[in-house]
């Protein structure tokens, strides 16, 4: 049974529509990055419930990142490396540091 992202409502099995969106859902806002193994297992169970990345000027998951609010829905798909196994999170912080000239992000869930 597939729900709206947005909703959680049931969606139309053959039209695959939201009632409340009045209509197909909107584009789920995901930002995708890969784990090395340990890690996503660690990821995946709950134990690790972020992330720290290293993003670069100008891109696309930086400038979704960065513009993120607490109210808007943003997921964060993380993909096995090795498996290509995919889970799916809901972003809960974002926060931006710098070390040594590096700016890095941590993406909580």
């Amino acid at each position: 049974m597939e729900t709206c992202w947005k909703h959680g409502r049931v969606v139309d099995v053959i039209t695959g529509s939201c009632l409340e969106c009045g209509g197909l859902p909107p584009e789920k806002p995901i930002v995708r990055f890969k784990s090395w193994p340990g890690y996503f297992l660690k990821e995946k169970s709950g134990i690790k419930s972020n992330t720290v990345r290293r993003l670069l000027h100008g891109e696309e998951r930086l400038k979704k990142l960065k513009s993120w609010r607490e109210s808007d829905p943003l997921f964060v798909e993380i993909e096995n490396l090795e498996t290509m196994e995919r889970i799916q999170r809901r972003v809960k912080d974002v926060s931006f540091f710098e070390f040594e000239h590096i700016e890095l992000c941590i993406i909580s869930w």
